[in-house]
């Protein structure tokens, strides 16, 4: 009898886990579609304009696959790699934070545009301003204008200044890299000293020489064979652009890129199949190719530019760059003119970002939440492929801002990079390991309970059945028994 009602409360058990569980879906785009309705015809560009108030701040970054390209992937000599694992598919975003006076706002962009926009901004490539400020107040190396006719004003026909008319990415900003002190209130509600339109840097002009500002720095450097701050914009740009690496694999050529890293706190520099740096592969690192090439000290150069954007709050104002503090220069120029620093204006081109609350759509409604795995969708004709994009779907960004949304910050799964074999050279604070691994655990026991919670509620559905069927069988039987005529219940001696 025992062995019997165990019997039935795992059948139970099974029918009630099985019922809530929800069937997999064939087609992921299909279910995105009921989640998130697509319209075009309603795209909502709105009345959003990016101004000096405004900061950035890196959330996660969200690698998804995409469907196999069968002529790179799936062939006579890559079919194999495919197979295990070693291609893969996939474009990477940024999602990032839009904050201003405490509130932020979440949005989309695919990581190459991200990077393309913000590498400047950590004091790296065009700093004309602020090297334009060290020499008119610090001058070559004496801690003071050396020759005392220059102004912060610029030249006679006033059309440059230490305002900071340009990208505004040098500051003292927390990094000690051009600025020194600030102004009172140079941060804000949303935490940290951010700059603001208007804001005032005051100069360090031990810095100057260190970002070569001086007639003869670049010289200097080339001389030493060391690289300019210019060179090594311009080659990390390179690499968000895609980078032909001139070396060849299984007949492919090679190019690096940056990709979302292992857990999404940042990026890496990947090696990719084709030039759009979509079809990654982990049997080669960049950094083994860079050393083959001798081209893998400009890396280490580049480490701050490459992690500051994931790293520090950006802000989208203007510096306006003022005598170092107790130099007894005056400032003399207009105070800024509330530009926009232009790093934050080519994040925010028209068509390059999305909110992530809306995709752009106007009279926006989201659906239910949906899971990575209801997302997933096998390869026509090769099981041991799954994705999340159609190719079509990929080169949408508004497709793909929609899909995210769908994911509803889950998005540990959504990683493709395998540090393993392609290496990890960058070191971000923020880590999405134990977030993951939090949410990981925090799943499997809240599964485990689930799983205790339905094995109880079915013992008591068995414990009540029992209980109503000796219930039933006891008055059976007393009704039995109150039937039995007197003359067959026994005699009397």
């Amino acid at each position: 009898m025992k062995i019997a009602n165990l019997i039935i409360a795992i059948s139970l058990l099974f029918v009630v886990v099985g019922g809530a569980k929800a069937p997999p879906l064939s087609d992921s785009q299909k279910l995105v579609r009921e989640a998130l309705p697509l319209d075009r015809s309603l795209e909502y560009q709105g009345s959003f304009q990016i101004s000096g108030e405004y900061s950035i701040q890196f959330d996660t970054c969200v690698s998804l696959k995409i469907e196999a390209d069968e002529d790179i992937m799936l062939g006579q000599d890559t079919y194999e790699f495919t197979e295990n694992g070693q291609l893969v598919k996939q474009k990477s975003y940024a999602i990032f934070n839009l904050c201003r006076n405490g509130n932020c706002k979440s949005y989309m962009a695919s990581l190459s545009n991200y990077m393309n926009a913000l590498i400047p901004a950590s004091a790296g490539g065009d700093n004309e301003d602020f090297c334009y400020a060290c020499n008119a107040y610090c001058g070559d190396d004496s801690g003071g204008n050396q020759d005392g006719d220059e102004d912060a004003n610029g030249d006679e026909n006033g059309d440059q200044d230490a305002n900071g008319d340009k990208d505004g990415d040098q500051d003292g900003n927390g990094d000690g890299d051009q600025g020194g002190n600030q102004d009172e209130g140079a941060g804000d509600e949303d935490g940290g000293d951010r700059r603001r339109a208007n804001e005032i840097v005051y100069l360090d002009c031990g810095n100057c020489e260190e970002h070569g500002c001086y007639d003869d720095n670049d010289a200097q450097q080339q001389e030493d064979g060391d690289y300019t701050l210019e060179e090594i914009e311009e080659w990390a740009t390179a690499i968000a652009g895609c980078m032909y690496m001139g070396q060849k694999w299984s007949g492919y050529d090679l190019y690096a890129g940056f990709m979302c890293n292992a857990d999404g706190s940042g990026a890496e520099i990947a090696i990719f199949l084709d030039n759009e740096c979509s079809v990654y592969t982990n049997l080669k690192s960049f950094l083994s190719i860079a050393e083959e090439t001798g081209t893998n000290e400009i890396i280490y150069k580049a480490y701050w530019p490459i992690v500051y954007p994931f790293e520090e709050s950006i802000s989208c104002a203007v510096p306006v760059y003022y005598p170092p503090s107790g130099s007894g220069y005056e400032y003399q120029g207009d105070g800024g003119n509330d530009e926009v620093s232009p790093l934050c204006e080519s994040l925010f081109e028209e068509g390059s970002y999305y909110p992530l609350d809306t995709c752009g759509i106007q009279d926006y409604e989201a659906g239910d939440p949906v899971t990575f795995q209801e997302l997933e969708q096998t390869q026509g004709g090769y099981s041991f492929y799954s994705y999340i994009l159609t190719y079509e779907d990929s080169q949408n960004d508004q497709t793909v801002c929609q899909t995210i949304q769908a994911l509803d910050g889950d998005y540990c799964q959504a990683q493709n990079y395998k540090k393993k074999w392609s290496g990890e050279f960058f070191d971000y604070k923020k880590k999405n390991r134990a977030s993951c691994l939090t949410a990981a655990i925090g799943k499997g026991v809240a599964e485990f309970f689930k799983v205790i919670g339905v094995c109880l509620a079915a013992a008591a559905l068995l414990g009540g059945a029992q209980k109503v069927a000796k219930s039933y069988q006891l008055r059976k039987q007393r009704r039995s028994q109150a039937l039995i005529p007197p003359s067959s219940a026994g005699t009397m001696s």
